[in-house]
């Protein structure tokens, strides 16, 4: 068997590996790494040990990539081919990596390290390989999910702070979520190799029903005497959330209540289409996240199981 051939064998093993951890069950650490163990080439890299992740190793598996891809590409399309694809589990396995982290609040510190690493290998990987519009759209996708899975689970400390910084803070990250989800929607989820549009397009809705729940919670509890419909920026943030919500797009709202229930509508409705067609239970992951901060969300954990108990 050549090396292209001994390429795409470890692609097609570990491409079956992460389809069978995705949304399941045996979608925990240990597994991940497995995968990632694999599409090390042998290489020893050092990532993980004594529960620590070693930065500097985790680059290098990048670079070892980095210049696999640039010495390839005009060499051996074929090397270079499965090489990519290999090179693209390698990013979606840090970024589950990531989404496992985000329950885990001894390891929830990585999350932007190891995203800030993947940024930096997607611009690498852009910057010294002419690529064509397929490449690009692949990993246009990555980048993408990135910005929609993840810009909904920054902890920020709001103490001391007026209401148009919040505001602004809540704004941008619902942009944020957007325009990564119109950044992969555009690449076409990367060829839909691991994902269907219906299913990413309710894991997006679900997020951002999530972090406007959070910002509701929040103005409820700490801005009780502010009149948030005179107010701009908050106008605008539900404006632009109707814009997008499919389900809600046609809403009138006309208190903190009724924002309050649809959100809880749109939240509830989008896990159960994940769970009936992915057996992914966003409910219960989003419980766990506010339950690293269990005294600040007590009240909204309860507001949204009983919600589902309706």
């Amino acid at each position: 068997m050549n090396s292209c051939k001994k390429i795409e064998a470890v692609y097609e093993e570990v491409k079956k590996d992460l389809n069978n951890l995705l949304y399941g069950e045996n979608h925990t650490e240990t597994n991940l790494l497995i995968i990632l163990d694999k599409l090390t080439f042998e290489k020893n890299f050092s990532i993980y040990e004594n529960n620590q992740y070693d930065l500097d190793e985790i680059s290098k598996i990048f670079r070892f990539y980095e210049d696999t891809l640039k010495n390839y590409h005009e060499d051996d399309k074929c090397i270079f081919e499965w090489f990519f694809k290999c090179y693209t589990i390698v990013v979606k396995v840090f970024t589950e990596l990531c989404l496992v982290f985000s329950i885990n609040k001894e390891k929830r510190d990585y999350i932007y390290t190891f995203l800030q690493i993947l940024k930096e290998s997607n611009n690498m990987v852009k910057f010294f390989i002419p690529l064509d519009e397929r490449y690009i759209k692949i990993l246009n996708n990555l980048i993408g999910e990135q910005l929609y899975y993840f810009s909904h689970l920054e902890y920020k400390e709001f103490r001391d702070k007026d209401i148009e910084y919040i505001l602004d803070y809540y704004f941008l990250s619902l942009e944020k979520q957007y325009h990564g989800f119109e950044l992969s929607s555009l690449s076409e989820f990367g060829n839909k190799e691991f994902v269907d549009e219906k299913s990413e397009y309710m894991i997006f809705m679900n997020n951002v029903a999530f972090l406007l729940l959070k910002l509701i919670y929040m103005l409820k509890i700490d801005f009780k005497n502010i009149t948030f419909f005179e107010n701009r920026k908050f106008i605008e943030i539900f404006k632009f959330y109707k814009k997008i919500s499919e389900l809600n797009k046609d809403a009138t709202f006309e208190s903190i209540q009724s924002i309050e229930e649809c959100l809880i509508e749109e939240f509830l409705s989008s896990n159960k289409y994940l769970n009936n067609n992915k057996q992914y239970n966003v409910l219960d992951e989003k419980i766990k996240l506010l339950q690293i901060n269990t005294d600040e969300y007590k009240q909204l954990i309860d507001i949204i199981l009983m919600s589902k108990q309706e």
